[in-house]
């Protein structure tokens, strides 16, 4: 990357992005299969609450185990044998003036979508019911639960934007041979569509909802990697994202 080069989120003395690094660029097929499989991962653990719903609610922890260790598992797999990279790469060592550029970004996030759900008369309209019904000492019990399972999940859904990005990127710059700035923007229009997409059964296939304003939120996420090229800290504005919004219901 060169001062000419670099993308408007970039730091000047930024290092390269992981799959941009190496002289030896991969395939079209594989860079394709790492965009696929990143959403497949991820589509496995929806098979239980899409195909199956009764055993989603009599599975208990084997189904949350499921939900949260298969994807977890498949992306490892997608990154290091088909991208023929060490998943170490995606993260560094957390600074401190990269979550105060995530926590600008994640409020920048929070105002695009109040906004967008407002022009498009909608609402988040994710399941809330386990945060919504019960009492409160109920409510704040399925809170924890379920922010102690986003630990992982979430990292999951950081893995889904981020690898199709990467890869998207790459097909864009290495084979198409665009320049680099139009290829990190295509990588970005990939990472909302899989992203968004991802989401379909959390918002029952609400089409503005999943790509206006959950997958268009990677504009921001994502950006947050771009900035940092560390996996942690859109990670952890992500976690912070949630922990606020469903806190904000369940001690209402």
């Amino acid at each position: 990357m060169t001062k000419s080069n670099k993308f408007f989120l970039e730091r000047s003395n930024d290092e390269e992005f992981p799959l941009m690094r190496d002289g030896n660029t991969l395939s079209m097929t594989r860079l394709l299969l790492m965009i696929v499989g990143a959403f497949f991962a991820e589509f496995l653990a929806l098979i239980p609450q899409t195909f199956f719903p009764s055993v989603l609610k009599s599975g208990g922890n084997w189904i949350v185990l499921y939900q949260i260790l298969v994807p977890l598992i498949g992306f490892f797999l997608i990154y290091k044998y088909i991208g023929n990279q060490q998943f170490s790469n995606l993260y560094k060592r957390i600074k401190l003036k990269d979550l105060g550029f995530g926590i600008i970004m994640m409020i920048l996030s929070t105002a695009y979508s109040s906004i967008v759900v407002k022009m498009i008369h909608g609402s988040a309209n994710i399941n809330n019911s386990a945060f919504e019904n019960g009492t409160r000492a109920v409510r704040e019990s399925h809170y924890f639960h379920f922010m102690g399972e986003n630990l992982v999940a979430l990292m999951n859904e950081e893995l889904m934007a981020i690898i199709p990005f990467l890869a998207a990127m790459v097909i864009a710059n290495k084979h198409f041979h665009l320049s680099r700035n139009a290829s990190i923007w295509i990588g970005l229009l990939v990472s909302i569509i899989v992203f968004g997409t991802g989401h379909y059964s959390a918002y029952n296939w609400n089409i503005a909802q999943m790509y206006l304003v959950i997958g268009a939120s990677r504009l921001f996420d994502t950006g947050i990697y771009i900035r940092t090229k560390n996996i942690w800290i859109s990670f952890i504005m992500h976690w912070v994202f949630d922990a606020v919004m469903f806190g904000m219901i369940a001690f209402k």
